[in-house]
């Protein structure tokens, strides 16, 4: 392939997975490169711990190359790295802490209010993501911290496109209550 990853779209992703499946280095390193920081961010909200998601990156793409040949290359190669990297995480976190409920962090998510209302605002916000239940809050951070599509997360998750939007819609319904009741209380 042996394209700089600055004239790879998004929507190239399927001939980079093509490519990787033949053996091409090159797409390889782009893929890495295109989704290092999203894919290590990703991790770490789910664990809680940039260590163990570093870990989790090199064992996911260590397993993209040694399964390259058998790599189905019809769908997108940011959903299909996600999957891998959430299956992963799972994986590794259950072996951790067997009998530890599997919970989503929410370490790196993104206000839904005005940054200029501060840390005490931003302890509220935390402690609301924390009440979620973990496959909306996931689909949430997905969504608002990563960028993904519901298309995309609906494939990471394993539900359908409906699934995601209810999810989404009940989580910023949520959200928008919880901020209510905090403006209320605080006037």
């Amino acid at each position: 392939m042996n394209t700089p990853e600055s004239m790879i779209s998004d929507s190239d992703s399927n001939q980079l997975l093509q490519a990787v499946s033949r053996g091409d280095r090159d797409a390889f390193e782009t893929l890495f490169r295109r989704y290092q920081a999203k894919l290590t961010g990703y991790a770490t909200s789910m664990c809680g711990d940039r260590s163990l998601a570093l870990d989790v990156l090199q064992d996911v793409f260590m397993k993209l190359w040694d399964t390259r040949r058998r790599l189905r290359s019809t769908g997108s190669a940011e959903a299909l790295l996600y999957t891998m990297v959430r299956n992963r995480t799972i994986s590794l976190i259950r072996r951790r802490r067997p009998s530890a409920e599997l919970t989503v962090v929410a370490e790196s998510a993104a206000p839904v209010f005005d940054p200029a209302q501060g840390r005490e605002m931003q302890q509220f916000f935390q402690r609301w993501m924390d009440e979620l239940p973990p496959r909306r809050k996931e689909a949430f951070l997905l969504s608002r911290d990563h960028g993904l599509t519901h298309r995309q997360i609906a494939r990471v998750l394993g539900v359908t496109e409906k699934t995601v939007d209810a999810h989404i819609l009940r989580t910023l319904q949520f959200l928008r209550e919880r901020l209510t009741n905090y403006r209320q209380e605080a006037t």
